[in-house]
């Protein structure tokens, strides 16, 4: 496997609002992309947004989280599982 620079991507659970367990990626996604995870405090799959570069996408949630869910998750959740 080819070795390259990674950036490590934080998850916050929709539901409960608390962050997951943090990956590295070899390339970002878009601003607000939004997986399907296991959320370890809720005990089940729920929707949950990637912070991007820890350092610029975390400063910003952390200011106002719901405006910055609701601006950078729209359209993009599914309903179903």
């Amino acid at each position: 496997m080819k070795k390259g620079k990674t950036t490590q991507s934080n998850f916050v659970c929709l539901e409960c609002g608390k962050m997951g367990i943090p990956i590295h990626r070899k390339r970002n996604r878009e601003k607000g992309h939004v997986k399907d995870l296991y959320c370890v405090y809720c005990g089940k799959v729920t929707h949950q947004m990637e912070l991007r570069d820890a350092s610029i996408d975390a400063y910003e949630y952390k200011q106002d989280p719901a405006e910055y869910v609701e601006k950078y998750t729209k359209g993009k959740i599914r309903e179903n599982h």
